[in-house]
């Protein structure tokens, strides 16, 4: 197989010709009686006239704006369509997305971006677009670098949908959410991703709420400012992963709900504690938590391993079947 790349480009007229310079299209013609040579001429000369027009407005779609494409046979039939499209941000980085989100204030326009975020109001937008990716069956969600701010909103991350930074030094969500019962941003729906993105809550509410079933949070810096968890995770959540954040929180920065079950808290390092289950009747089983570092570590649940966290007090564990060792006291 040659695994050369080749630029696309335009089909042209000579390439419709053969070595000796005649059309394809009248290299011979069938024993058609019912049709005259003129007739059958035009009939074959129409199929590759047919497929150089919709090539050639491929190509131009493609000079146009690039894109990831999928190509499948399904039903004896050959599907292509436009997956994500590609995109760069500032410092030369290519993504690929199905809806990029930049700002003003880092020298984005509309004409490089599908929604402008520059002003909170602007998150409702947001949220309608992540909303209809989701109903689509789901997809990547871009921030570019920039700083987007929320007011007064709860951000929703439904089904299916990977909301992306640049890198939490580059790309940061700020603001403050209304009250102590509306998390700042939620993980709503299942098999979604925050990856790679400063989250800073300024008010007393959770920072980033996580229901349903195998959702994750990583390589993220969050914040809450206020008395509840930085993240907590809660309705009967299962298979929740946060890895490798940096979650500051005054009081707990990971909490978890009853009935929150097979999570994995691996690699992070946290300002406050890490409580798993409410009490001795509201418990958490069947979690692996290892390699963090955080104030203290609250176990109600069975079932659980705590392995290799640097805990300074240690942990604090009810229920049966749990596996705690290797816990240092350093941070």
């Amino acid at each position: 197989m040659n695994n050369e790349t080749k630029k696309m480009r335009r089909i042209e007229k000579e390439d419709l010709l053969d070595e000796r310079g005649q059309h394809i299209g009248v290299k011979g013609q069938p024993d058609t009686p019912e049709l005259s040579a003129a007739e059958m001429q035009e009939a074959v000369e129409a199929i590759p006239r047919k497929i150089v027009e919709r090539f050639n407005e491929n190509v131009e779609a493609f000079e146009r704006f690039e894109t990831k494409m999928d190509v499948h046979v399904e039903n004896d039939e050959l599907h292509v369509s436009v997956v994500d499209r590609i995109r760069w941000n500032n410092s030369g980085g290519k993504c690929f997305a199905s809806l990029v989100i930049g700002n003003t204030r880092h020298g984005y326009t509309e004409n490089d971006v599908d929604i402008l975020w520059d002003r909170a109001a602007d998150a409702a937008g947001v949220q309608q677009a992540i909303n209809d990716l989701s109903a689509r069956g789901g997809g990547k969600v871009i921030l570019l670098d920039g700083t987007y701010s929320i007011q007064n909103f709860n951000l929703i991350i439904s089904s299916n949908i990977t909301f992306e930074g640049m890198g939490a030094g580059s790309t940061r969500v700020s603001g403050s959410s209304p009250g102590v019962i509306s998390p700042f941003i939620s993980v709503n729906g299942n098999n979604s991703i925050i990856r790679d993105i400063e989250i800073d809550n300024t008010a007393n509410s959770v920072a980033v709420s996580i229901m349903g079933v195998n959702n994750t949070v990583e390589n993220c810096v969050i914040s809450s400012m206020g008395t509840m968890a930085a993240i907590q995770i809660t309705g009967g959540a299962i298979l929740t992963r946060i890895i490798d954040n940096t979650i500051n929180g005054l009081d707990s920065s990971i909490q978890a709900a009853a009935n929150v079950n097979g999570n994995t808290i691996r690699g992070n390092w946290c300002s406050g504690d890490i409580r798993m289950g409410v009490s001795a009747v509201s418990i958490s089983n069947n979690n692996n938590i290892a390699g963090n570092a955080a104030n203290l570590i609250v176990l109600f649940g069975n079932g659980s391993i705590v392995v290799g966290n640097n805990i300074p007090n240690g942990v604090a564990a009810t229920g049966i079947n749990n596996i705690i060792e290797s816990n240092g006291g350093g941070r």
